[in-house]
């Protein structure tokens, strides 16, 4: 999968940023789980639009539902550009 975009969506007061990243391919329940190895997964696949939560301890969260392309990602105050562009990578390499 590549990401094809990343998108400023706001930058809030507490320090943390949010980006979404536009992706080549819609998201599935595989991608998920391997993207999630390293963090916590909450999915919710009962839901009419089967909805996921990735959070990464002091770098990230992820949000989105399975078959959209894009993803929004919540970084914390603690994240750098290189967490970003570190998730870019893990995306691509899966």
């Amino acid at each position: 999968m590549k990401v094809k975009e990343v998108k400023v969506v706001e930058d809030c007061f507490d320090g943390s940023f949010i980006r979404e990243f536009i992706l080549d391919e819609p998201t599935s329940e595989d991608f998920i789980k391997k993207l999630s190895q390293d963090a916590i997964l909450e999915y919710y696949k009962d839901f009419p639009r089967p909805l996921f939560k990735i959070k990464k301890k002091k770098a990230y969260e992820i949000k989105g539902v399975i078959g959209n392309k894009s993803v929004r990602v919540i970084f914390s105050r603690y994240s750098t550009q290189e967490h970003v562009k570190d998730l870019i990578q893990k995306i691509e390499k899966l």
